[in-house]
């Protein structure tokens, strides 16, 4: 599977972090949150970081530039899980809200799409049961890339 799109669903700190590697990374990111002032928090952080990482040499221009280009911000889940290739969860450690997000992704996004929970705590199996198909869910956990 070719992934172009990624879907960040919850723009606390981890969500944002994850947005701002995969932008950086040049994938066209959605970050999806409910509220739009947590969505302005998180793109000033994101701003600020891409901004001090150019400044110390840690981005090259094109880094920081698709760090920039390629996010976008949603408060419309639909919007920004129907054309995502990878759908990455970041919400708070609650098993049953993670398996509500996803069945409800699942009915929303395309077919190929892959699942994603930023869990380091829940079983994958337990999460994974909302899905029509839990074999497109991987486990993975992001340490927070901010460095400030």
């Amino acid at each position: 599977m070719d992934v172009k799109t990624i879907a960040v669903i919850g723009a606390g700190t981890m969500g944002r972090g994850i947005a701002q590697v995969a932008a950086t990374a040049g994938f066209r990111t959605r970050l999806y949150d409910v509220s739009a002032e947590a969505l302005g928090r998180a793109v000033s952080d994101i701003e600020r970081n891409l901004d001090k990482g150019k400044h110390l040499g840690k981005l090259t221009e094109e880094q920081w530039r698709s760090g920039r280009d390629m996010l976008e911000t949603l408060t419309n889940v639909e919007e920004a899980v129907s054309t995502a290739d990878f759908i990455i969860e970041a919400v708070p450690e609650d098993a049953g809200l993670k398996a509500a997000l996803f069945e409800r992704c699942d009915a929303l996004a395309p077919a190929h799409a892959v699942f994603a929970s930023n869990t380091s705590s829940l079983a994958i199996s337990e999460i994974g049961v909302a899905l029509k198909d839990p074999s497109r869910l991987v486990g993975m956990h992001f340490f927070n890339p901010f460095t400030s």
